[in-house]
């Protein structure tokens, strides 16, 4: 196995935003106009304790088609993870692949847990494998991202529904990127080892809220609940995400966008000497030239440009390469532009 970087808590928050900025994955046109409406309008009751939450969980349990004793809000992704792992996870073990996001790793220092890292195939693909056998009797979870982050790998959800009927734990998955793909495992999350977690951060475009939900069984949530404290989300955020989830036709513009950007710097960067990783999520990881040696050496000369990506040596295996998330086509044309003078062309 991989021995854990000491780099691997690094969380993408902590760096100020550069001019040409393609490091986090966020909605380059910004949240449904709705949703900003709402947020105006739900601004006039600050006064008040947040009395929205019923009415968004019946939304989705109506778009996902379960439910609503089977959700759970958070102030994003990040906490539901966090609180699942303050609940299950104490003094215990989980497991995780060898390239994912690191926020697990980080919060189960605090937890006097530890971690076992199973590294991926050669083609970044999960070894399914290796994750049921590195188990034991004191692992809570195997944790996982679909699409997985940096890499953008997707895994097929009856692989994942296979594993989860073998494994003696369950298996606790960051859709956060989801939205970019057509399958889910929510529809299989009713079975005791699926946990999903969805996000409002990244199609959605409201990253700046924080606000996301956690699906499984009832009994999951119902002890989940019994566990946390009370208005754990702000009204904006879930009047927000109530408008946001309801303007479908927005988030179908929005993904629609982001995948064509996503295509066109694959392409050119393709053309500039990177090679791609093919990707089924928002972002997206690529080989540095020869030239830049390893991705340390690149994003230092990127930061001269006032440029960001992610720098994903930070992970077991990725010395070489970058993770990048595509923005408005101005920024993303201003970014290729640098490489391009990067190469030494026009």
């Amino acid at each position: 196995m991989h021995p854990l970087k000491n780099s691997y808590s690094h969380t993408y928050a902590k760096h100020q935003r550069a001019a040409v900025d393609l490091s986090l994955s966020e909605n380059p046109l910004g949240p449904s106009p709705k949703a900003t409406a709402s947020i105006i309008k739900a601004a006039k009751s600050l006064h008040l304790y947040p009395n929205q939450e019923k009415t968004l969980i019946n939304l989705l349990a109506q778009h996902h088609d379960i439910t609503e004793d089977m959700i759970l809000l958070g102030a994003g992704a990040n906490q539901l993870l966090e609180d699942f792992l303050k609940v299950f996870a104490l003094n215990k073990n989980i497991i995780v692949p060898s390239a994912t996001f690191p926020e697990s790793v980080a919060c189960m220092a605090t937890l006097n847990g530890s971690v076992k890292i199973v590294p991926l195939h050669n083609d970044f693909s999960l070894d399914l494998h290796a994750l049921r056998e590195t188990c034991t009797s004191d692992t809570a979870f195997i944790h996982l991202c679909n699409p997985n982050n940096p890499t953008g790998i997707w895994t097929e959800c009856g692989q994942l529904s296979e594993l989860a009927k073998v494994s003696p734990v369950p298996l606790l998955i960051s859709e956060a990127s989801a939205d970019f793909v057509e399958q889910t495992l929510i529809n299989r999350s009713l079975h005791p080892n699926i946990i999903v977690i969805r996000s409002f951060s990244k199609a959605y475009g409201l990253a700046g809220l924080r606000i996301g939900y956690s699906i499984a069984s009832p009994e999951k949530i119902a002890h989940m609940k019994s566990n946390l404290r009370s208005y754990r989300v702000s009204s904006l955020a879930i009047d927000a995400a109530i408008a946001a989830l309801q303007d479908q036709e927005y988030l179908q513009k929005s993904i629609a966008y982001i995948l064509q950007e996503k295509a066109w710097l694959m392409d050119e960067m393709r053309a500039l000497d990177f090679k791609i990783i093919p990707s089924h999520g928002q972002t997206f990881i690529a080989q540095v030239p020869k030239k830049f040696g390893n991705a340390n050496h690149f994003c230092n000369i990127a930061k001269q440009y006032d440029m960001a990506v992610v720098n994903c040596s930070l992970y077991a295996g990725l010395d070489q390469y970058i993770r990048v998330s595509p923005q408005t086509h101005i920024i993303n044309k201003k970014f290729i532009l640098i490489l391009r003078k990067l190469k030494g062309g026009k």
